[in-house]
């Protein structure tokens, strides 16, 4: 695939962040149209002439707590530091969902080609010749994918997300998000969660398990998402690997 520069230009999780906070707009504006009484502005008070104004004593802040400005602690770009980062994803999808995937999405500038608008299997989700779209690799297992926008990807785990059922429960295991497995050798987790049946799928009772492949990079500090793998059918294949799942994680280990 073509890209923009002669190598890689990745855009940092902050817009990602920024497309989620986006649908959280009309619901602020919509809260704001139901108390229509003005605030008032504060006054301002006024000394007296020859007096010398009061000074109010300096204070210092009080730093809010769990300031979302604070800069997060650096991942090692080690083996260790890799599991140490999936440990660390676990616990964030556990208490935020799927937005924990979200906010660590490696986006990629994509320059579309005429060659692009083809249909076919594996084509970028390009409209127009010379489009630059920010994309992220998205697939099914045992199915073709390709460059998809941020803005579907997004969307896509958020409809996901909706869907997760955490108390349910099968051989596997809890519904809750669980970093399963890992390999250090090539970067690589897969993740495993219970959501309500999906559309076109034949399910047994009226929620299904899923596992999403998920491949990682070091990036500024951090270990980034930079491909989504979704196995919506066989997910067994990267539990118990198989054959076909084992070629992914050659090194698979079960995650503690």
């Amino acid at each position: 695939m073509q890209r923009m520069f002669p190598g890689r230009r990745w855009l940092t999780a902050a817009l990602v962040t920024t497309l989620v906070a986006m649908s959280l707009v009309a619901v602020a504006c919509d809260d704001s149209e139901d108390d229509p009484t003005p605030t008032p502005a504060p006054s301002t008070p006024t000394t007296p002439a020859g007096e010398t104004p009061t000074q109010a004593p300096n204070e210092s802040p009080t730093p809010a707590p769990n300031d979302p400005t604070i800069t997060p602690t650096p991942d090692a770009e080690t083996p260790e530091g890799f599991e140490e980062a999936l440990r660390d994803l676990e616990e964030q999808l556990r208490s935020g969902g799927l937005d924990a995937i979200t906010a660590r999405l490696l986006i990629e500038e994509y320059l579309c080609k005429e060659s692009d608008l083809q249909p076919g299997l594996g084509q970028p989700e390009c409209t127009t010749a010379g489009e630059v779209i920010r994309a992220i690799l998205l697939s099914g297992w045992r199915s073709e994918g390709g460059l998809r926008k941020v803005e579907s990807v997004v969307a896509f785990l958020q409809q996901v997300n909706g869907d997760h059922t955490p108390d349910a429960t099968d051989t596997w295991g809890s519904g809750d998000f669980d970093v399963y497995a890992f390999d250090s050798s090539v970067d690589r987790a897969v993740i495993t969660f219970m959501v309500e049946c999906q559309q076109n799928f034949q399910c047994e009772g009226s929620v299904m398990r899923v596992a999403m492949v998920l491949d990682f990079e070091y990036e500024d500090g951090r270990w980034m998402v930079s491909r989504i793998m979704n196995a919506f059918v066989l997910f067994e294949d990267f539990l118990e690997p198989t054959e076909e799942g084992g070629a992914y994680f050659p090194e698979w280990e079960r995650l503690d």
